[in-house]
């Protein structure tokens, strides 16, 4: 079973996923909304925050399709998550 961080703040909420798993659950980057944030260096985007409203449940329905076990671990931040701070998946 795969653990997620469900990252939270006081406005908003974003899972952790590395982009291996985005993929390994058969979904591209490119369906990926531009309210999501990720971990980018000059090349690569290692780790996506999923945006909690659409690509999330996106993400999630498609492991279910997938029959893939997973747990949420949540995550509360005072004030401003840093996700707030990296850039935009587009």
């Amino acid at each position: 079973m795969t653990k997620y961080t469900y990252h939270i703040d006081a406005g908003h909420g974003w899972l952790e996923v590395p982009l291996r798993d985005l993929q390994n659950a058969g979904l591209q980057l490119c369906e990926v909304s531009k309210f999501s944030y990720g971990q980018v260096t000059d090349k690569f985007v290692p780790t996506l925050y999923l945006e909690e409203d659409c690509d999330m449940a996106l993400f999630l329905n498609a492991l279910q399709a997938k029959g893939e076990e997973f747990e949420l671990v949540e995550k509360h931040h005072d004030g401003d998550a840093f996700i707030r701070n990296l850039g935009r998946i587009w």
